[in-house]
């Protein structure tokens, strides 16, 4: 029933690895295979990012950080520069985070892309070349006001306090 459908199709479209499971004929999982090892291609396809703001500071760094955790299989990729505190804490510090440079990634891959500490498409780069892609999720953590250029997430989490992280 039609009703069936749309819940269905809206159960997919937010979760793009299961879509992608679905949607690839001949794929068969083990309980001991992964995706990633059973079709890289796939894979690679259904790449979730968490990205911030231009010019970071550190409530986006720790704001990559605590969505890390949520979505432990996504890739961090800051979408410009940093603050320079920020980069010389990254330079100097012995965290475990593992940031993907924007170059080395191919933008039509990502099927879900996480925005935290911001939802204004201006101050996204090059992500905001891929908002209008078909089939992308999208998920939002921030805390700033709202304007007219800000990014439409399936997800929103925006509170007007201090700091995402809070």
């Amino acid at each position: 029933d039609k009703k069936f459908i749309f819940l269905f199709l809206n159960f997919l479209t937010s979760h793009p690895l299961i879509f992608c499971f679905i949607t690839t004929p001949n794929l068969s999982l083990s309980k001991s295979t992964s995706l990633e090892h059973s079709c890289p291609d796939l894979y690679n396809y259904c790449m979730d990012v968490i990205t911030t703001h231009l010019n970071a500071d550190f409530d986006a760094l720790a704001s990559m950080a605590a969505a890390k955790k949520y979505y432990p299989d996504a890739v961090l990729v800051f979408p410009g520069s940093q603050e320079k505190n920020v980069r010389d804490f990254l330079a100097a510090s012995q965290i475990t985070l593992e940031f993907k440079k924007l170059k080395d990634i191919n933008l039509e891959e990502i099927s879900r892309l996480i925005l935290v500490d911001v939802k204004n498409s201006d101050r996204i780069g090059k992500f905001s070349n891929i908002l209008g892609k078909k089939g992308l999720v999208i998920h939002i953590f921030d805390h700033h006001p709202f304007t007219d250029t800000d990014a439409k997430g399936h997800k929103e989490v925006i509170d007007n306090i201090g700091a995402t992280t809070t």
